[in-house]
């Protein structure tokens, strides 16, 4: 069985993943929004919320916490699923290029048109979004988010709980700091500072 906990749009995602993989395995959603318990997600029932999780079997069960971009939630999340002694699975787009010598945790997301280089390391419960390039030797730490169409070129450093949105560019070897967010198209040439938000081009802080 596998639970997709967090019944939004990431899970519509996750589900479409699952689907073109050709997964075999008994699909259940969990929300903590009780206004959507008993309603459905492209077919499947929202059975309940992370209370749920007490009534499933871990030895037959793994997880995947299908938030989206806000800080901090995916990783908070994921520490209640450890709490009830479950696994976590991987979500990886067939339409995805992970490079062999690329290491990968649990509870990552990488979603279409992705590539993933040489030497790359996705720590645990990142989510990279359609369309993004993680070049040679770069490093994402847990819970990080790259949205759609970023590029992030060799050697960057995206702490852990960071945020790299849309359209973003990210030089070479430049580290952006814990739980920092990079806007929307930006280019960042210099390091960003954990909680820090820079915007455009070139990146600078927001004031």
């Amino acid at each position: 069985m596998k639970v997709l906990y967090c019944a939004g749009e990431q899970a519509a995602v996750v589900l479409d993943i699952l689907r073109r993989c050709g997964t075999s395995d008994e699909i259940v959603l969990l929300d903590d929004d009780a206004n959507r318990h008993g309603t459905a997600l492209d077919g499947i029932e929202i059975v309940g919320g992370g209370d749920k999780l007490g009534e499933l079997d871990p030895s037959h069960t793994a997880v995947l916490v299908t938030f989206g971009a806000r800080q901090g939630v995916r990783v908070a999340l994921a520490r209640r699923v450890t709490e009830h002694g479950f696994d976590f699975f991987n979500a990886v787009d067939p339409e995805a290029t992970v490079s062999a010598t690329a290491t990968i945790g649990v509870g990552v997301t990488i979603n279409a048109l992705t590539y993933v280089g040489p030497n790359v390391t996705v720590d645990d419960h990142v989510l990279v979004d359609s369309n993004v390039t993680v070049s040679h030797d770069c490093r994402l730490s847990e819970g990080a988010t790259i949205a759609p169409d970023a590029t992030l070129a060799g050697g960057v450093r995206v702490q852990q709980g960071a945020f790299v949105g849309a359209g973003a560019t990210i030089r070479d070897h430049v580290t952006v700091g814990a739980n920092a967010t990079v806007g929307a198209g930006a280019v960042v040439a210099e390091n960003v500072s954990s909680e820090e938000t820079v915007v455009g081009v070139p990146a600078t802080p927001l004031e």
